[in-house]
């Protein structure tokens, strides 16, 4: 909802194993760890690792969501419909390296690629490698991630920010001062944190999901996870009585976004110059799980994974509940209220008004 969605920052450690073979001086790509041995067996490095990090490495209840490709990347039909079939999401690959010497769309990667075993979703943004020019230097080119970051955000956004890095990153101090200024940088945005197995989630929905037109505006299905659509510079806003389905909207410049309710919604839009006074969800750093009108208000159900942060529009008259306590706005902004919680949920989130 915010203007960044954030993807929860991980150090991949991937198992060291490479396809190819034949290395020369010129070609690191084929360098490979050989083990006495090894033979290449699919169903173990998949099933077997995953069996492996819950047994041996995982804390107890807690379950491998995810499954990353390492090597070029570029996983067979055969390895992505055996993750598939264990449940698992994949990710990793894609080449997002626009920076401000090389700032065109050609060098920005699509969310992901379908392939004949499965969909592959990319990382939205790139390790520390490809910006070291393979480790060789500089080495504190990684800080140009963040033109990357920049680049995919205006005048539209096209990716989220994430910070993939592998832990030998640290192991020269110009890479350390670089991961200092990224995680400044990413923690002085207004952002939205989630797993990457959320986000993975969300590329899934995009490819699924079903947009109409009808007599009055958009029939939306299949949102179950990605729960924001956005809108051109040139729409008008959300009509909220009309509309069902959308528990708010934040309008911006040069697009705006619409916060739907559940996996289906009818957006309508008010005509041309018509102010909302209906009380609203403009924006929040955490996930819309509900959404329902009652006979006293809107009432929103937030759930995130830190504190929240979020902002409601036209309620300066309504008494604004989290749980069973009221809350005061940390600062007002003509219509816009804006209020900081220590608890990472919200159950509800009511606004009790006067009609």
């Amino acid at each position: 909802m915010p203007p960044h969605v954030a993807i929860a920052s991980h150090s991949y450690s991937h198992p060291f194993f490479w396809h190819k073979v034949g290395a020369t001086a010129d070609n690191e790509d084929g360098y490979n760890l050989r083990i006495p041995g090894y033979r290449f067996d699919l169903k173990r490095e998949i099933d077997g690792s995953v069996e492996y990090i819950q047994r041996r490495l995982a804390p107890a209840g807690k379950k491998v969501e995810m499954f990353f490709w390492t090597g070029d990347c570029v996983p067979g039909s055969d390895a992505l419909a055996m993750v598939g079939q264990a449940g698992l999401l994949n990710m990793n690959g894609g080449d997002t390296v626009a920076t401000r010497s090389s700032a065109t769309l050609t060098e920005v990667e699509g969310l992901g690629i379908p392939r004949p075993g499965g969909y592959q979703v990319f990382a939205p943004n790139q390790n520390e490698n490809v910006y070291t020019n393979n480790w060789q230097g500089p080495f504190y080119g990684f800080e140009r991630v963040i033109e990357t970051y920049e680049f995919t955000e205006k005048p539209r956004r096209l990716k989220p920010i994430n910070i993939y890095f592998h832990t030998y990153l640290v192991s020269k101090r110009a890479g350390m001062q670089s991961l200092d200024k990224i995680f400044a940088f990413a923690l002085a945005q207004e952002t939205t944190p989630v797993y990457v197995s959320e986000y993975a989630r969300k590329v899934l929905d995009f490819q699924t999901m079903a947009i109409a037109r009808t007599p009055t505006g958009w029939r939306i299905r299949g949102a179950k996870d990605l729960r924001t659509v956005r809108l051109p510079a040139s729409a008008t806003a959300p009509d909220m009585r009309a509309s069902t389905g959308i528990a708010g909207y934040r309008m911006g410049e040069a697009e705006s976004y619409v916060h739907l309710a559940s996996d289906s919604a009818e957006l309508v839009l008010a005509k041309p110059g018509a102010a909302s006074t209906t009380p609203l969800l403009v924006s929040a750093n955490a996930r819309l799980n509900a959404f329902e009108n009652t006979a006293n208000g809107p009432r929103w159900t937030l759930q995130g994974h830190v504190p929240l942060k979020f902002t409601l529009s036209n309620v300066a008259t309504c008494r604004v509940r989290a749980g069973n306590r009221d809350l005061t706005p940390v600062r007002r902004e003509g219509t816009l209220s804006h209020y900081e919680l220590q608890a990472h949920a919200a159950s509800p989130l009511e606004a009790i008004c006067r009609y």
